[in-house]
């Protein structure tokens, strides 16, 4: 299989940067005109603006939200659907009313567990044993709070790295910890938005994968994949290495590719990489950017 790859340095390629970012923002107006012209002829319905009935019994009661997880509910007023949820978040409440800040996950990751256990499917219960078990037990519940609440990969590894020097400090002498975050990520481009990374790697960008062969029919999912290329390569701090590939075996056939137009967008030069390998002239490259960060 051969692949061609280039790079995007976000400083040294910075032109072609801002004529991506042009192009798609000029994309994504273009839909929302199209959105905004759909919703006006009642295509498209603005669900998402409406209250929730809770919300608007709370209102329309005159109550106060906080009195009705601390106080007595009011009668006639919540179905008991409602009143059934409302106490689950009053007993998750009061599951960790005496509760500190400073406490930390070796003393309180069992009690955690329990509250997910409690109000979250099987599915979530596990993706969140998975995200907390390569985090520091010393970590502290106000800790985890602001680890959770960023969307930065930035943040996430300084609150790591902050809990690692101070445990490292309070041994003494030992070796310093390894951050358990330092590892490869693989995600989609939907479960990019709001990360970053130093480097980043997009393969795959050939017609029929990215885009696929039901999304080129449809220019609406087109600009939607545009949108989707553009948060990908710009989720790169110094570096994003997107590739093709020029041939693929696709159910036991090889297969001709083509490049994507997404890809072909970016007006960058593909070069063929010898064994599939970055060159170490490239490496350098990368790290000379890493380090000007």
């Amino acid at each position: 299989m051969h692949y061609l790859r280039s790079y995007y340095f976000r400083k040294i390629s910075q032109n072609n940067y801002n004529s991506i970012k042009a192009d798609f923002d000029e994309q994504y107006r273009l839909r929302q005109e199209q959105e905004k012209k759909q919703r006006e002829l009642g295509q498209i319905t603005g669900n998402s603006k409406r209250r929730s009935n809770t919300q608007a019994k709370v209102i329309a009661s005159n109550l106060n939200y906080r009195n009705i997880f601390y106080q007595a509910l009011p009668n006639q007023v919540f179905t008991n659907r409602e009143v059934n949820a409302i106490n689950k978040a009053i007993g998750n409440i009061n599951a960790v009313t005496n509760w500190s800040l400073n406490e930390d996950l070796n003393h309180r990751a069992a009690d955690i567990d329990q509250i997910i256990l409690n109000n979250f499917t099987q599915a979530e219960v596990t993706d969140w044993r998975n995200q907390i078990q390569n985090l520091p037990l010393a970590m502290t519940l106000s800790e985890l709070k602001e680890y959770i609440e960023t969307d930065s990969e930035v943040s996430k590894s300084s609150i790591i790295d902050s809990i690692l020097q101070r445990a490292n400090q309070q041994q003494g002498n030992n070796p310093p910890a390894q951050n358990p975050q330092d590892k490869i990520k693989i995600m989609s481009f939907h479960s990019s938005k709001g990360l970053d990374s130093k480097v980043v790697f997009i393969p795959g960008l050939e017609e029929g994968v990215f885009p696929t062969q039901r999304t080129q029919q449809s220019p609406g999912l087109l600009l939607e994949n545009a949108r989707l290329f553009y948060v990908a390569i710009t989720r790169a701090k110094a570096a994003c290495l997107i590739s093709y590939s020029s041939r693929r075996t696709i159910n036991g056939t090889f297969t001709n590719m083509v490049v994507s137009r997404f890809a072909q967008a970016t007006g960058l030069q593909f070069t063929q990489q010898a064994n599939n390998q970055v060159t170490g002239q490239e490496i350098a490259q990368i790290q000379t950017a890493i380090a000007d960060l």
